[in-house]
């Protein structure tokens, strides 16, 4: 997983990624990134990732310090 800067966040949206925000609730709806899905990170995140996204799409995941690591276990 590698940190991207605005200018790439915003190219990869351009080519089609989809955005998962898996922060929480309350911070998500202060930095809302529009046509982003929100997906916080919890007990169930693999069940409703695997629910609201398709198995070809690629992802872009805008998440907390805290859940990266766990994120590039997926």
């Amino acid at each position: 997983m590698q940190t991207l800067d605005v200018t790439q966040f915003k190219n990869f949206i351009e080519q089609g990624h989809t955005v998962v925000d898996t922060r929480k609730p309350e911070i998500f709806c202060e930095g809302f990134i529009e046509e982003s899905v929100s997906i916080p990170f919890a007990e169930n995140f693999i069940d409703t990732l695997n629910e609201l996204i398709e198995p070809e799409q690629k992802i872009l995941f805008v998440t907390d310090e805290e859940n990266i690591s766990a994120l590039e276990k997926l």
